[in-house]
């Protein structure tokens, strides 16, 4: 990608509402809205965009899916496809980028932005600082969770049972099930939410503290369970 231009953010940021004040006022649109990328988000986009009282926005999209290009422009005369990529660019003061991933360094690599562009970028990215796991190195750790499972959960339900008195055993069966449900549902959530937030540091470091997190919780729950009374004592 050559070039220098301010990137603006990427989908879900805050949007700066003053650069085109014709999409909350009707005036004179002073922006020029370009797409790179004309797929499903693109004509979302457009669509809604264009569906604003007294909206003029000039939009450029690049004609890369034909049938949705072409139905844009034929819908909407204030927007245009343009003849490549590039010239979606040359035609823009701001560029919102919506190719699909597998592809966007190989697309943008050849195109050439202006120092005054506002770029949105729309395209779904991942890390890249997890190194490549095959299935031989997976394997053992793999091996070990389903004989773990296998032993815990094949007993689980009998030894919490089994001092459940005989005329509460289906209450106690569906308060132990709506527990153990409650429980995944709510750990998933709450490490999912730390280990992304501590993803933007090293995923090594976030896999390593959110799993030494859940052996300290495991482990206060055992002995908590340990010092509880015993409901037939």
């Amino acid at each position: 990608m050559r070039g220098e231009a301010r990137l603006f953010g990427v989908l879900g940021d805050p949007v700066d509402h003053s650069l085109s004040p014709a999409i909350h006022n009707g005036a004179e649109a002073f922006m020029r809205l370009g797409f790179v990328g004309t797929g499903a988000l693109s004509s979302a986009i457009v669509t809604g965009l264009k569906s604003l009282p007294g909206e003029t926005t000039p939009v450029v999209i690049s004609p890369r899916n034909e049938a949705i290009a072409a139905e844009l422009a034929a819908r909407f005369a204030d927007v245009s496809v343009a003849a490549d990529n590039q010239a979606v660019l040359d035609q823009s003061d701001t560029v919102m980028l919506a190719v699909r991933p597998q592809i966007a360094r190989e697309v943008l690599r050849e195109l050439r932005f202006r120092k005054d562009h506002h770029v949105v970028s729309l395209i779904a990215t991942v890390s890249l600082l997890w190194p490549h796991v095959g299935l031989l190195i997976m394997a053992p750790s793999l091996a070990v969770i389903g004989t773990g499972q296998a032993l815990v959960f094949g007993s689980l339900f009998r030894l919490i049972l089994a001092e459940v008195p005989e005329h509460h055993a289906g209450t106690g069966s569906g308060v132990l099930v709506t527990v153990q449900q409650a429980g995944l549902a709510l750990g998933v959530a709450t490490l999912g939410t730390l280990y992304t937030a501590l993803n933007s540091h090293g995923t090594a470091g976030a896999f390593a503290i959110t799993t030494g997190i859940q052996v300290l919780i495991a482990a206060a729950i055992a002995i908590g369970a340990r010092r509880m009374p015993s409901p037939l004592s």
